[in-house]
């Protein structure tokens, strides 16, 4: 009976553990910021391999948390990398996931990736063809006397 107990108990611990540590691979956690202030109410997904998680918001802290589905396919090896929006404000890192338990300590910082205005372009551009129709008129010019 005792032999049959242990069997039972030994089997138990081979399935239950393997599950347990791979559902504690499915978590990420970290801080937004932008600037050194907290982001509070961006948008922050993750992926690993084939998983993905959120969109999840970060907390008026700038901290968020997250689970990656489907589970058990991270190892402590493998690249999580994730991403964080707000605006026009971005930001992406990409980190090994860690020690087993929780991708932890995933801070993202926000930078404002805008794009000039058409304005701004085609000011440089007339400024740079003026100089040079300038240039070929006043070197013909020369030429000629």
């Amino acid at each position: 009976m005792k032999k049959l107990l242990l069997s039972i108990v030994g089997t138990l611990a081979l399935v239950l553990i393997p599950m347990a540590s791979a559902s504690a691979l499915d978590a990420v956690a970290g801080h937004v910021s932008q600037g050194g202030a907290d982001v509070s109410g961006a948008t922050v997904t993750a992926t690993c391999k084939t998983a993905s998680g959120g969109p999840v918001t970060t907390k008026p802290n700038g901290d968020y948390s997250l689970t990656l589905s489907p589970s058990g396919v991270c190892t402590p090896t493998d690249k999580v990398t994730v991403s964080a929006s707000k605006g026009a404000a971005s930001g992406q890192t990409s980190q090994p996931y860690g020690t087993g338990t929780l991708a932890e300590g995933v801070n993202i910082a926000l930078v404002n990736v805008s794009i000039p205005e058409f304005g701004v372009i085609a000011g440089v551009s007339a400024a740079v063809l003026g100089g040079g129709a300038f240039m070929v008129i006043r070197r013909k010019h020369l030429n000629q006397n």
